[in-house]
């Protein structure tokens, strides 16, 4: 359903969408394929997105660490040039992913299956914020020379992204 008018971006459109076994991201160290249902919405200047997203099967490589880069929140004002942060959209944002049972991670020394469901939502210009778990499946741990199998590794969300509570037992 769409409805635009040409002068302004307060049009609205909804699209639903169905995925089964779908190729959502794909690269040669990193894919995941995924079903389930969603919907995707414009209104009044906001973006929407809601869903619930099952991984079939996943496999995602970190690359070897690299150059060390600015975070995305820093800004690097030179004299002569205005520049001016772009802004966060407006999202209405609520999405639910399961990682399923066939989902490899390997980098930062850490090769193990992941398993959890996790949760993301935004509103307006917030941050999006996630909630709930990954755990690991048969993990192992290469560090400072060792090789430790890990017990039980967590990885809780509660809040921003960036900040997880990590408990783990190797």
């Amino acid at each position: 359903e769409m409805q635009i008018d040409r002068g302004e971006l307060a049009g609205t459109a909804a699209l639903d969408v169905r995925l089964d076994h779908v190729g959502v991201w794909q690269l040669p160290e990193q894919w995941i394929a995924a079903s389930g249902t969603g919907q995707l919405t414009w209104q009044a200047g906001s973006v929407g997105v809601r869903g619930q997203l099952g991984v079939d099967a996943g496999y995602w490589q970190l690359a070897p660490a690299g150059m060390p880069r600015l975070s995305d929140d820093v800004v690097v004002i030179r004299p002569g040039v205005a520049t001016r942060p772009a802004a966060r959209p407006n999202l209405d944002l609520d999405v639910t992913a399961d990682l399923g049972r066939r989902f490899l991670f390997n980098g930062a020394g850490l090769t193990a299956r992941l398993a959890g469901d996790i949760r993301l939502t935004a509103r307006g210009r917030d941050l999006p914020r996630a909630s709930g778990a990954i755990q690991t499946r048969d993990g192992r741990f290469d560090a400072y020379g060792q090789q430790l199998a890990i017990e039980r590794g967590i990885l809780s969300f509660q809040g921003l992204l960036d900040n997880p509570a990590l408990d783990v037992l190797a």
